[in-house]
């Protein structure tokens, strides 16, 4: 999912829709590996006990993918932690166990590969579908996990806002900076990816699968700055930090409409 121009062929799906939607992810991923699962017991019965240990080791892979799924609504809830001022700019990180999903659910499935070596060499005559399985979740799985890795070190930091524009950064270290006067909007999320239109028309797109941040916490935060120029100025002086997390407070529909979201101030 690195950063592309150009225009989106698949349908892409608004802001507010994905903020929605969100609690559905966990739910669909775990319905998967229940029945992955329960496809592994007539394997047994039948006595394709490689086909059946793949089975069981794709729904442990779904299920990994439904908890980090579900785990990014406590992250969600813990948001204002993650913005800090650093030096006339403001920047978001992300938790450590967010990170650790990001990396550690595609290395689960590209270890998929060795272990269909393993079931090939140990299968029975016919008994193939399991080592095919657990190839092919590893060489799906291994694009995601070089791109993750692309640094050989991971990083934290996500977003940088600055008097002069916004900066996105991905899990390798990979980063764009969006000057405001290009007048980033977000339009809405295209396979896990956030489509931000410039205003010379092109597209560029940022990973959000993981981010701990709602979409229409990003969309306010994008089109808050690149259109008040009296905010962005703020962004230099003590009050950096306030007024961004003042532009990003959810709104009570946001409270209320089954969103992941930031819990409220304790009083």
């Amino acid at each position: 999912m690195s950063f592309l121009t150009g225009k989106a062929a698949q349908p892409i799906i608004t802001p507010e829709r994905i903020d929605k939607n969100r609690y559905r992810a966990p739910l669909f991923f775990g319905a998967i590996a229940v029945a992955a699962a329960m496809f592994s017991i007539p394997m047994f019965l039948t006595g394709s006990t490689t086909t059946a240990l793949a089975m069981i080791y794709l729904a442990i892979f779904i299920v990994s993918y439904a908890v980090a799924a579900w785990c990014l609504k406590y992250f969600l809830s813990a948001g204002r932690t993650y913005w800090s001022h650093d030096s006339h700019q403001v920047v978001m990180t992300t938790p450590t166990g967010m990170l650790l999903f990001e990396v550690g659910v595609p290395l689960l499935g590209v270890l998929g590969v060795p272990l269909a070596a393993v079931a090939w060499l140990l299968h029975r005559q016919g008994d193939w579908i399991g080592s095919a399985a657990l190839a092919a979740l590893g060489t799906l799985s291994l694009p995601y996990l070089l791109q993750a890795l692309q640094g050989f070190r991971p990083v934290r930091r996500r977003i940088t806002v600055s008097k002069s524009g916004i900066e996105l950064t991905q899990t390798n270290g990979h980063s764009h900076e969006i000057p405001w006067k290009e007048h980033p909007r977000l339009i809405g999320v295209h396979q896990a990816d956030a489509v931000i239109v410039l205003k010379n028309h092109l597209e560029t797109r940022y990973p959000i699968g993981y981010l701990p941040l709602s979409m229409r916490q990003f969309e306010r935060l994008l089109n808050t700055f690149s259109t008040d120029g009296r905010l962005r100025a703020r962004i230099s002086g003590p009050e950096a930090l306030s007024t961004v997390l003042a532009v990003l407070e959810p709104t009570e529909e946001e409270r209320t409409d089954g969103s992941w979201t930031w819990s409220r101030r304790s009083r």
